[in-house]
């Protein structure tokens, strides 16, 4: 179910409370709307947001659900494809939602995606699943690649943050700015986080906050922590 906090209120806006019900995807308005699983929210104006609900891109206006990409279903052997969102395009795992003006980013299986204008384009990364991760590689976002991408991501001006892991498994912090992907950091792991420079500070987990405004929030371990670039 999807459940909004409305001046004071629990509003119920998608989906049921009654757990025998089969999970489905279904636009609607006032409840009668479904969703199957909700995995990534971003809000983009006053009752307005965009969700990830399964395969599919789905918007919320007030009470009003719409899917807006991915109502074609992914064959078991097939790979995402591009084009119309609704009637061509293929989404096979979104996730890590990135919204930038008119722009909806997301990644899926390694790709960087986005919607834009009722299409679905890809524009970086290389196709990959399972245990194939590839070496992550910095640059042009069409010449980029992406590895286990976290699940959230944070969006400050029109630059996208994101944590990622490629073949060495080391978590690194990304920045998507101007179509030029770069890595900022290497996050250090320890059981007890400690502050400091980059190059000496420990975390626990690396987990972005997407609110804070125009500060870059991690959580972790009962804290929330704060990292500051020293790069415009």
């Amino acid at each position: 179910a999807l459940i909004v906090f409305d001046k004071g209120w629990l509003r119920l806006i998608a989906g049921t409370f009654d757990h025998t019900e089969p999970k489905e995807i279904k636009d609607g308005s006032g409840g009668a709307a479904r969703v199957r699983a909700i995995l990534g929210i971003a809000v983009t104006g006053p009752k307005e947001l965009v969700m990830i609900d399964a395969h599919t891109l789905r918007r919320v206006v007030g009470d009003r659900v719409t899917t807006i990409a991915g109502s074609r279903k992914l064959g078991p052997l097939d790979v995402p494809e591009d084009g119309d969102a609704l009637t061509e395009a293929t989404l096979e795992g979104p996730h890590a939602l990135a919204v930038v003006g008119e722009r909806i980013l997301f990644f899926d299986r390694g790709q960087l995606r986005e919607f834009y204008k009722g299409r679905v384009t890809t524009l970086g990364g290389s196709y990959w699943k399972y245990t194939n991760t590839p070496t992550l590689r910095d640059g042009p976002v069409a010449q980029a690649t992406f590895g286990d991408v976290g699940a959230r991501t944070k969006v400050i001006g029109s630059d996208v943050y994101f944590t990622d892991s490629g073949k060495d498994r080391k978590v690194v912090l990304r920045r998507l700015r101007s179509g030029i992907v770069e890595t900022l950091m290497t996050f250090n792991w320890a059981k007890t986080p400690r502050d400091g420079p980059a190059a000496v500070a420990t975390f626990d987990s690396a987990i972005l906050v997407p609110g804070g405004g125009d500060r870059l929030l991690f959580s972790g371990d009962c804290q929330v922590r704060e990292i500051e670039l020293a790069t415009p």
